[in-house]
């Protein structure tokens, strides 16, 4: 019997609102899931071929049960599609990091791009260094702050932040 398109959108928000919760803030890279986790074992394994199409997990191969991980695009669509980007908390966290970002190039005038690292915008921002790991390199800001460039370089802790980083989109009609 096939689902409705309503019965598979709720599992593939169950399945990204079970993996961000076994994640907490740690790295989206670092995790690894079984479906035969307890958590899991009621996601259908149409759910997971649907999110590894969208590449929002990554299948592992093995030679016991499948292993899934987030991708950098996995999370940040977890992240929306289960609306914690619309949480107060998470959005002030995400005001505060788009603001020290900024504060990089504004401190020249713009003249140069910023440059500094991801354990000095959690200390700015009181968040951990993974978390603010995964909006950047998953382009969060970008999607969230729509409209406003947003986009920044990340190279292990280095964050490279481009003069324009916070201005709005110019839009000729």
């Amino acid at each position: 019997m096939t689902l409705s398109a309503k019965a598979r959108e709720n599992d593939l928000q169950f399945a990204l609102a079970q993996l961000l919760g076994v994640l907490g803030d740690v790295h989206w890279g670092q995790l690894l899931v079984s479906v035969e986790d307890p958590e899991f074992q009621s996601v259908r394994p149409t759910t997971w071929d649907e999110l590894a199409r969208r590449r929002w997990v990554r299948l592992h191969d093995t030679n016991g049960p499948d292993l899934y991980g987030f991708t950098a695009l996995g999370w940040r669509s977890a992240m929306s599609v289960t609306g914690r980007t619309g949480d107060p908390t998470i959005f002030a966290r995400l005001q505060g990091l788009m603001a020290a970002l900024s504060d990089t190039v504004t401190v020249t005038g713009r003249r140069e791009k910023g440059a500094t690292t991801i354990p000095a915008l959690a200390q700015a921002i009181g968040a951990d260094e993974d978390w603010v790991q995964n909006v950047l390199e998953s382009a969060l800001l970008e999607a969230v702050f729509a409209g406003r460039r947003a986009t920044v370089g990340v190279d292990g802790h280095a964050v490279s932040v481009p003069r324009d980083f916070g201005t709005r989109h110019i839009r000729f009609e």
